[in-house]
């Protein structure tokens, strides 16, 4: 339990002449006097009344949970992990389309079932008490989601930081006394970036799908390889977006959807020309884009990559990849790379991007040569 001060009026008064200070108490042995001291000391019984029963149910308390009980309230204090969770997505949910997405609420949930699963199997109960988690708790839930959930490093690193952020939440509301993850370390992760190259977009490109549903998924996704665009900020362009730039051209303005942060976007030609293309084709008014589901769209990627032989597993998230490569490869600085890709910071970029193609590092020999 950390120091906090918090003042309260007792509802008590005296002229300040009676009062001393030093010792907190109405000086004399006036009627007055008298009652004000007998009424500070029941309320000092009071206090260490409630106090002590706080300590003997082993439960956290703050000085703001001892005036509440003193007035009454009830203190309303999540015990349980799974409390904690749902007071936490309740609050996310008031801040749906502001802070969050609907996506962000969808893995946050996904997360917190996976917890409480591990909670049922591990403990046989629906939920754990805040003060039983501790460094074994985490070392046991990893190991449960690496082999009875099957997931990898970097998707079972993602829910032990989701349940870190759960307790850093009650840490700062003092619902809980010890902190479980000191000591702790996330498993490190190497992730490999998969990419198009040049020759398979030119493919992409150079390749007129005679089914329609392939062909508009064809532009859709190389519309994001020429901007670096997310699927859920590509489709939630309208025409506020496109300004006018610095250069006098067409720019695209948005705030990305993952971190809030706004992003100014030089258009390509190549972009400008599909975005003319999707001007009779969009259906929905307003937006610059026709509409498709990421699900679908991937579904169509993998018809796609089949029917022109590329040996990778397009999914939309590919074009995003590729869209950083080239910027790297023609030698874009990497903060431009990492302000055009609307990464949070450079780090971000220089991980994700941290092995060169090995064609620049031919280029760079030859140079040498």
């Amino acid at each position: 339990m950390g120091k906090e001060v918090n003042r309260f009026s007792t509802g008590f008064y005296i002229q300040s002449k009676s009062w001393d200070k030093q010792k907190q108490k109405a000086k004399g042995s006036s009627a007055e006097s008298l009652l004000l001291n007998g009424n500070l000391e029941e309320l000092k019984k009071k206090i260490h009344g409630i106090q002590s029963k706080f300590l003997n149910a082993q439960q956290p308390f703050s000085a703001s949970d001892i005036i509440s009980q003193l007035n009454g309230r009830t203190v309303n204090r999540p015990k349980t992990l799974m409390d904690v969770y749902k007071q936490k997505f309740e609050k996310m949910n008031k801040l749906l389309g502001i802070d969050y997405t609907k996506s962000t609420l969808s893995k946050y949930s996904q997360m917190a079932k996976a917890v409480q699963e591990f909670i049922e199997i591990e403990y046989h109960s629906s939920d754990i008490l805040l003060s039983r988690l501790d460094r074994p708790f985490l070392d046991d839930l990893e190991l449960f989601l690496r082999t009875n959930r099957g997931m990898k490093p970097i998707s079972s690193n993602k829910v032990i930081q989701g349940l870190k952020s759960i307790v850093v939440y009650a840490l700062e509301r003092e619902w809980i006394v010890r902190n479980p993850f000191i000591g702790h370390s996330f498993k490190r992760v190497e992730t490999e970036i998969k990419y198009l190259t040049k020759e398979q977009i030119l493919i992409i490109e150079n390749t007129i799908l005679s089914q329609s549903r392939l062909e508009l998924v064809k532009q859709l996704f190389l519309f994001s390889i020429y901007t670096g665009l997310h699927y859920a900020d590509a489709m939630a362009l309208t025409k506020s977006n496109l300004i006018q730039g610095a250069d006098g051209k067409q720019w695209i303005e948005y705030v990305r959807g993952k971190t809030g942060k706004r992003i100014l976007l030089p258009l390509l030609r190549k972009a400008e020309v599909l975005l003319a293309e999707f001007e009779t084709k969009r259906g929905v008014e307003g937006y610059l884009l026709p509409r498709i589901s990421n699900q679908k769209m991937n579904s169509y990627l993998k018809e796609i990559a089949d029917i022109l032989n590329i040996d990778v597993q397009l999914t939309h998230k590919i074009a995003r990849k590729t869209f950083g490569s080239i910027l790297l490869f023609h030698d874009v600085p990497i903060k431009v790379v990492s302000e055009l890709m609307g990464h949070s910071n450079s780090l971000i970029t220089e991980r994700h991007y941290a092995k060169l193609d090995t064609r620049k590092l031919g280029e760079a020999i030859s140079k040498l040569n």
